[in-house]
């Protein structure tokens, strides 16, 4: 999930723009975003991105000094 920098006048963009004011954050893109954790992740949860099997990519809320959090579950080869 990709989190989006905290601005210091989100109190004030919330008034203005409602619910939905963070989607107008100026924030990395969620592919750009996929290919540095995979990257970052190659040779530590997986030898090689072809072993990935399923992804899912969200941008989250923003936070004081932005993130991205990864979850990942070791795929045992069985089909379901």
């Amino acid at each position: 999930m990709l989190h989006p920098v905290l601005p210091k006048d989100a109190e004030k963009r919330r008034q203005i723009w409602g619910d939905y004011w963070h989607l107008e954050l100026r924030c990395i893109d969620l592919a750009n975003a996929e290919k540095a954790a995979v990257d970052a992740l190659q040779g530590v949860a997986f030898e090689d991105d072809k072993q990935i099997v399923r992804m899912v990519l969200e941008r989250g809320q923003p936070v004081p000094e932005g993130a991205v959090f990864v979850e990942w579950t070791p795929f045992d080869g069985g089909i379901t």
